[in-house]
This record gives structure tokens, sequence and C-alpha cells, in this order.
């Protein structure tokens, strides 16, 4: 299971990420600082409702 995630992972991390969207989490990860994580993910309405199984893709910051 591993080898198929991490693939799967690779495939994710190739995605080009447009540089507005880019420029604006690099902004509010620095502003924020490095001391803590941060997490950055879709905000889609439909994503916290009871019948949804998660939430949209999401980037973790360290």
């Amino acid at each position: 299971m591993s080898e198929i995630s991490a693939k799967i992972r690779t495939i994710i991390e190739r995605i080009p990420i447009s540089q507005d969207i880019e420029g604006e989490i690099t902004y509010y990860l620095t502003k924020l600082g490095e001391k803590d994580a941060h997490a950055v993910r879709s905000s889609a309405t439909a994503e916290d409702l009871p019948t949804a199984s998660e939430s949209g893709p999401y980037w973790v910051a360290f």
C-alpha cells in the first residue's frame, strides 16, 4: 500500500500551483512564522457536511 501512496503523492506534487496562489500561501506562512505547523485547505462548503467523507485537498507546511 505504501508504494501506491508514494505514486499518488508524486502525481499530486507534480501538479503545478499558480503563482498567485503560491504567493498568497507563502505570504501568510511567512506572516504566521515558522514556530508552528499550519495547514491550508480548500474551503468548499459541501466538504463539511455530515455526509461528506473528508475535507478537500490540503497542504501541510512545516
